[in-house]
C-alpha cells in the first residue's frame, strides 16, 4: 500500500523569482477648468415629471374613491387596478402610482381572505 505523500509549503517559494521592471509614469497632464452644470433645465425636467406623477396619483385615487368601482366590501381588486393588458409599460407604472398612494398612508393594500 502506498501512503499519501504532502508537500510541505507554498509552490510558489519553489519557483525562481524573476525581477520585475519598474514602470515609469508619464508626466501629469493639467486638467482643465472647472465647470458647474447648468441646473435650471435639470430641475424643470424634474418638476414636470414630478406633476405628471402628482397628477397620476390624483387620477388612481379618485378612481379608488369613486363608488362604481368598488365592490360590496369597499374594496378593490388590484388586478383591475393595474393591469392594462394592451400596454406592459402602462401596467408598470401604475405599480409605481399605487406605491406612492400607499407609501403616502392614502390607501392601504390587504390580502383578500
Amino acid at each position: 500500500v502506498v501512503g499519501v505523500t504532502t508537500m510541505f509549503g507554498p509552490f510558489q517559494d519553489l519557483m525562481p523569482k524573476e525581477a520585475r521592471q519598474a514602470s515609469r509614469r508619464g508626466p501629469r497632464q493639467k486638467l482643465g477648468e472647472h465647470v458647474n452644470p447648468d441646473e435650471l433645465e435639470d430641475a424643470q425636467a424634474c418638476c414636470s415629471e414630478q406633476q405628471k406623477t402628482d397628477k397620476n396619483m390624483e387620477e388612481m385615487l379618485n378612481i379608488l374613491l369613486d363608488a362604481d368601482n368598488l365592490d360590496a366590501d369597499g374594496s378593490v381588486k388590484m388586478a383591475e387596478l393595474i393591469f392594462n393588458p394592451k400596454s406592459f409599460s402602462q401596467t408598470v407604472e401604475n405599480i409605481f402610482t399605487l406605491s406612492f398612494l400607499v407609501k403616502d398612508g392614502r390607501v392601504k393594500v390587504v390580502e383578500n381572505t
